[in-house]
């Protein structure tokens, strides 16, 4: 693996670590550290020409562009590990009331999503026309 890899890995690793704040730190210091070692003339931070320039604008965009996408990804997960959590409250606190409830509340809801579907099927149960979804539609 060339230096170059490692200082590109790095703010890979920095962004999954420690944030934001840190792979903007870390795409920084892989920038200096590029220029250093890389770019001509060699062992200064001086920049000989705007090919080396742009070469360096293009590793820092990269860089900035891959820590901020990890960020939000790291962000989206957290989002959806605390969603996922205040669903399963939810879910145990709806079934301990709708046990309580009973019938009424169960054919309340269901008239609920009925008057908001764009097309409902209704099929009796049996020869009664009071239970079943159709009882739901009448």
């Amino acid at each position: 693996m060339t230096f170059l890899r490692l200082l590109t890995r790095s703010g890979v690793g920095a962004a999954l670590l420690g944030g934001l704040p840190v792979a903007l730190g870390a795409v920084v210091i892989a920038c200096l550290l590029a220029d250093f070692y890389f770019v001509s003339p060699r062992h200064t931070f001086a920049v000989a020409g705007v090919v080396d320039v742009l070469e360096l604008a293009s590793f820092v965009g990269i860089g900035l562009v891959v820590a901020v996408l990890l960020e939000s990804t790291a962000v989206m997960r957290r989002r959806a590990a605390d969603t996922s959590a205040e669903a399963a409250v939810l879910a145990v606190l709806v079934a301990s009331v709708v046990r309580h409830l009973g019938s009424p509340a169960y054919h309340a809801r269901n008239r609920w999503m009925v008057d908001r579907s764009e097309l409902v099927i209704g099929f009796p149960r049996g020869t009664n026309q009071a239970q079943g979804t159709w009882y739901t539609l009448n």
